[in-house]
């Protein structure tokens, strides 16, 4: 009777992105039972009936003799995890000759290698086996050797069975994609199927219980964790089962139990009989794996100090076995438990380690797993930077290895690094993307955590509605799966959203059952963040003494940890909530939050990556602002304006850009946007056009990354400060006044300066600025006149500009805005026909008071006094053939806008200096930036805006396609022209509109031109209609050219004369605001 090799599964713990993960090694082989002649060559003689094992430790190499009897093939089947191993047959002892037959198997190759000879190859064999091209690490090789009777066809087609399974496998693992791969593993199944029906029939246990196994393994792969469960209960009614196997089939049961079905009573007592057999022979890595198992117990149940003494032993017993692949998941679990109990820094040294290792041994999914973990904890403390770079490292390495299950987890940790960071659109995209890939694994678990993670996003976005249904779904559809300790963080969260949506009593149910488990946890992190929720809801009731002590608490855990935009964002919400009961310690909570994001955001370069911190900083700065009843008006402007100048400095992109390699790569990112906006533009289909939404993205993000890495820092850092302030009165004349708006939740402030005082009025909140202004803007795409939406434009006027306010308008005719939220959308030329003191104005827009000064000393870009005018009008669009979609060769396409050519002769009609003319073909991308901008005084551009919402950075203006495809200029490279212009006009399509983004306005074509050195910009918030804006164009230019008045007067008669023109047949065909109001100025209103 022939015998074959005992296998079993090698199965360790690896946590992945904060979820415990199997990782399956296979195929290591224990056996006894070789000879030793004087020789000191090892020998074998094979019979019907020989097994033998040989160990060798690495960096050795080592022969040993094999004599087959005749009848008999010699199976040596080698498979380890460990080594780098070359098998050679030889014919005689003097290795000198070529080899009969060569085995290379390389390190962590997961299935096992066959070389077959019998006496016909050599009567006396020669085996060498080398591991010397082994990495430094000690430690063993198992080779395994079994007969095979030439005789037994039956035998002969088993192991044919388990030939074609480990060949599918093989070839599934290196070359075939996702889908392939599922339907490979289970052709794979159908051998091992196949090869257990024939030891069936032969009635060799041993050849049932291992292809019975090598089934579970199968099962396991394709996420089908039941079915292997019953498989492996099925081997333990086999008799006769080999210890080796016993231990490993318990240990995997203890997994199922533990991870599938959260069980673990049930998982403790497979430990159990798994911890009685280890007793009984000596097995340290076997024991190391079950210690791992417990320990994972103690993870499961939250109580993650238990298990770090288990991990740091079991990495030891790893490292010094040789045993490097679960060496490194030790030390990743190790680290990932650091993680959760608030030590970074050692969650950070242990991955480090680990990464260390992996590369290595070039374990690229050990590699990739822990640049998630690695992103994770520099998200963690704040350097957001790091954490990108880590998670565009993890992204990479799965797509390239089809990582599947990898890939899933790093679209999670970067959707929260979008989420940490305020895109928060992008992450929810990202996490649906996520999502499907857990979908596809069969990962139900994984998809589910999802519904969690969009549901604190939703929460983010003041979204309480959706975040309340989001957490419950998680929680019912896990209920069973997820473990307590999991439940309870989604619980404290469930219940932070029930705090909001007024749900009180139901909040504190789920509150007080969350910090109830998680107290028996050592996750600080967590209880930290649920004893302030907790503080927040007792503050909403009144209990200010009850909520202190439970901050104080939350506070003392999380001080240990390095601030994160979820935690300063909690301690934002209790400070807000508790801010009318005690203001004295709101105060001093709302100023540690400052300094904190002070701190971390000094440590960012990349713009994207700053917006989560802006927003927050805005909030805090809000709520200081509103309970420090000491300050003055020009003291609570001062805060205010701080945060409101944050944003980067008008210098940063011209100082960014000297660097001729810089701007090649930069000019090759655009071309590819551009190539990417076209086929959207063209696409129908929902998921090819997220999927090209996405790939825009991607390059959007390397422009920024481009930024970031040759960052410098703006000119001047000086901080606005009370002599500022001082110098931006005397620069008002008597007829300025300055209208500064900050919103806010609770309630929103509004300052009026002007050349004598400074005055605070306290204002409504920001949801109804919002619905006010959704309103007028409604009612303004209508087209109604002006007198059929009184009701709407009294609501907001009376709002901002309440009746003890009139007396600051007596004399004043120049309104320059400095607006915030959805205000930036208003114009604000249509109050002025009705304000408090009964007289027009003129308006224009500033982005803070420290761009009012800047623009009125000339501080960053010396403006020309006198220069030419360039116009850019009606270019000339070549139309792409019918059925042809290239946009390589055609470009960006749009309608063409005749009425813009009459705009030129206008200007030029008008002006005094010379004109530079680029028209129709000669309006081309390519004709502009060759021309020196910084010559010109007066800048319009007459050709289309477009507005991109799935990456505002994206919009841009349209020119001629006649000569090259490169035909869209983006706000990015607006950005990088050298302007000294005083004004700059846009007379295309929603030319000044953006993307608003929280605490820094904006993200629009004009803001792109003022940082480009423009000290004025025209531009439309909604889309215009030709005839009236070229109307309007000429009263514009006529009062600006030829009466030669200031911009922002100029601009407000032309929409007088636009709004009362009369045709010869008496109608006013432009009376509706729709027409006229929404061209306004940004900048430098003289």
């Amino acid at each position: 009777m022939e015998t074959l090799s005992v296998s079993f599964l090698k199965r360790s713990v690896a946590l992945l992105c904060g979820f415990p993960f199997f990782i399956s090694m296979l195929f290591v082989f224990s056996f006894s039972g070789w000879a030793e002649e004087n020789t000191l060559i090892p020998t074998v003689t094979v019979s019907d009936a020989t097994t033998a094992d040989f160990q060798l430790s690495l960096n050795e190499k080592a022969t040993f003799r094999v004599i087959p009897t005749t009848g008999v093939t010699v199976l040596i089947k080698a498979t380890q995890s460990v080594a780098n191993v070359r098998l050679a047959l030889y014919g005689t002892e003097n290795k000198t000759s070529k080899p009969l037959l060569t085995l290379d198997i390389p390190a962590a190759y997961r299935q096992p290698e066959y070389l077959l000879f019998d006496a016909n190859d050599c009567v006396t064999c020669y085996v060498e086996i080398d591991t010397s091209a082994s990495s430094p690490t000690q430690g063993r090789s198992d080779i395994l050797f079994s007969a095979i009777g030439t005789g037994l066809d039956a035998h002969r087609n088993f192991y044919n069975a388990i030939q074609l399974a480990s060949l599918t496998w093989s070839v599934a693992e290196n070359q075939l994609a996702e889908m392939e791969y599922k339907e490979a593993l289970h052709d794979v199944r159908s051998h091992y199927e196949k090869a257990e029906n024939i030891a069936t029939s032969l009635e060799d246990h041993s050849l049932i219980i291992f292809s019975a196994y090598m089934q579970s393994i199968v099962s396991h792969y394709l996420g089908e964790y039941d079915n292997q469960a019953d498989l492996l209960k099925r081997i333990l009614h086999q008799t006769s089962i080999p210890q080796s196997y016993l231990i490993k089939i318990n240990m995997d049961l203890a997994s199922y139990y533990i991870y599938e079905k959260g069980e673990f009573d049930t998982a403790v007592a497979y430990l159990s009989i798994v911890f009685g057999h280890l007793n009984s022979g000596h097995y340290p890595l076997l024991y190391a794996e079950a210690k791992e198992l417990e320990a994972s117990i103690e993870i499961e149940k939250g109580s993650y100090l238990n298990a770090v003494a288990a991990f740091e032993e079991t990495s030891k017993i790893f490292l010094e076995q040789g045993d490097v692949s679960n060496a490194i998941k030790s030390m990743t679990s190790l680290g990932w438990l650091f993680y959760h109990t608030g030590d970074f820094n050692n969650a950070m040294q242990q991955y480090v380690l680990a990464k260390k290792l992996a590369t290595q041994v070039s374990d690229n999914y050990a590699i990739t797993n822990l640049h998630i973990k690695l992103s994770g904890v520099y998200r963690q403390l704040g350097n957001i930077e790091q954490a990108n770079h880590h998670v565009t490292q993890a992204l990479t390495l799965s797509g390239r290895f089809k990582h599947a299950y990898l890939d899933a987890w790093a679209n999670v940790e970067k959707a929260k690094l979008l989420q940490a960071t305020g895109q928060y659109i992008y992450s929810k995209d990202t996490f649906d993307i996520a999502k499907r890939r857990f979908f596809k694994l069969n990962a139900s678990k994984g998809a589910s955590e999802i519904d969690f993670f969009v549901g604190l996003l939703n929460m983010q976005l003041g979204e309480h509605q959706q975040a309340k249904e989001r957490i419950e779904s998680y929680l019912f559809n896990t209920d069973g799966i997820a473990t307590d300790y999991e439940h309870a963080i989604a619980a404290s969260n469930l219940a932070h959203a029930l705090t909001l949506l007024g749900s009180k009593d139901e909040a504190m149910k789920y509150q007080q059952n969350a910090l109830n488990v998680l107290m028996q946890t050592q996750d600080i992190r967590s209880i930290g963040l649920a004893q302030i929720q907790m503080a927040t809801l007792h503050a909403s009731m009144g209990n200010v003494k009850t909520a202190e002590t439970y901050f104080n608490k939350g506070t003392s855990k999380l001080i240990q940890t390095r601030s994160t935009l979820t935690q300063l964002d909690s301690t934002y919400a209790y400070a807000n909530e508790v801010a009318h009961l005690d203001p004295v310690l709101a105060l001093q909570i709302g100023r540690d939050i400052s300094e904190q994001i002070n701190a971390i955001f000094s440590e960012i370069k990349r713009t994207d990556l700053r917006r989560g911190y802006f927003s927050t900083y805005q909030k805090v700065v809000s709520l200081l602002v509103r309970v420090d009843n000491s300050l003055s008006a020009e003291q609570s402007l001062l805060l205010a304006e701080a945060a409101r100048s944050r944003t980067i400095g008008y210098g940063l992109y011209r100082d960014n850009n000297t660097n001729n390699d810089i701007q090649r790569e930069q000019k090759k990112l655009n071309q590819k946007q551009q190539v990417k906006l076209i086929e959207l533009s063209t696409q129908i289909e929902t998921q090819q056009r997220k999927q090209t939404i996405r790939e825009i993205r991607v390059l959007s993000e390397a422009l920024y990354q481009l930024e970031s890495d040759n960052y410098v820092a703006p000119q001047s850092t000086a901080k606005f400060s009370a002599k500022s302030l001082a110098q931006l009165q005397q620069s008002l004349t008597e007829h300025d006044v300055v209208l500064f708006i900050d919103t806010a939740e609770v309630e929103s402030r509004l300052w009026f300066i002007d050349q004598q005082q400074i005055v605070s009025f306290k204002s409504e909140h920001e949801r109804f600025f919002s619905e006010r202004v959704g309103a007028v803007l409604n009612v303004i795409s209508q087209k109604l006149p002006l007198r059929k939406m009184r009701k709407e434009v009294a609501e907001l006027r009376n709002t901002l500009f309440p009746s003890n306010a009139e007396y600051l308008f007596k004399g004043k005719t120049n309104l320059i805005v400095i607006p915030d939220g959805a205000l930036t959308r208003l114009p604000f030329s249509l109050l002025s026909a009705s304000s408090p003191a009964q007289n027009g104005w003129s308006v224009s827009y500033q982005h803070s008071l420290q761009n009012i000064v800047d623009s009125r000393k000339d501080n960053f870009a010396t403006a020309v006094d006198e220069g030419s005018i360039l116009v850019v009008a009606n270019p000339l669009m070549k139309t792409m053939p019918k059925g042809q979609n290239s946009p390589l060769t055609y470009g960006f396409q749009s309608s063409s806008l005749p009425y813009t050519a009459k705009e030129a002769s206008y200007i030029n009609a008008f002006s005094a200096q010379p004109i530079t003319l680029l028209n129709k073909g000669n309006a081309s991308k390519q004709a502009l930036v060759e021309l020196d901008l910084s010559t010109f005084n007066i800048v319009h551009m007459a050709t289309h805006g477009l507005a991109n919402n799935h990456v505002p950075e994206l919009g841009g203006l349209v020119l001629s396609n006649a000569s090259s495809a490169d035909n869209l200029l983006f706000a990015s490279e607006i950005r990088r022209l050298r302007l000294k212009a005083q004004l700059v006009v846009l007379s295309g399509c929603e030319t000044t509109q953006g993307h608003l983004i929280e605490g820094e306005g904006m993200l629009g074509l004009t803001r792109a031109f003022i940082e480009a050195g423009a000290h004025s910009v025209i531009g439309s918030l909604w889309q215009v209609q030709d005839d009236a804006t070229a109307m309007l164009m000429k009263e514009f230019y006529r009062y600006l050219l030829q009466h030669e008045l200031p911009i922002s007067e100029a601009l407000e008669k032309a929409k007088v004369a636009v709004k009362n023109h009369k045709r010869k047949n008496g109608t006013h065909p432009w009376r509706s605001p729709y027409y006229w109001a929404g061209f306004v100025l940004h900048g430098n209103a003289a």
